[in-house]
């Protein structure tokens, strides 16, 4: 029954809706974010959330977290906690 019903919907998204590709497309963000990784002073590396959380074996959600302002501030100084910074443009 689940086999019927996936070819059903896969034949409906390539018979004729095109725009449910594009509107997905628009709701994502194409553009990737990139973040710089750094153990105290010291630069680790650099790329997208997916790429350093598969790189270093961590969660996204959980480097995601490393680069929010709150994360930063209660960072005790000289501290060689991993860190996230947001690259801008």
């Amino acid at each position: 029954m689940k086999i019927k019903s996936i070819i059903e919907t896969t034949k409906s998204i390539s018979d004729g809706s095109r725009d449910f590709w594009s509107r997905r497309m628009s709701k994502t963000n194409l553009k990737q974010k990139w973040y710089a990784m750094y153990r105290g002073d010291t630069f680790i590396d650099l790329g997208t959330a997916d790429y350093l959380a598969e790189k270093y074996h961590k969660k996204k959600q959980s480097l995601l977290y490393l680069s929010k302002p709150a994360y930063h501030r209660n960072a005790p100084k000289n501290s060689q906690r991993l860190t996230l910074y947001k690259m801008e443009d």
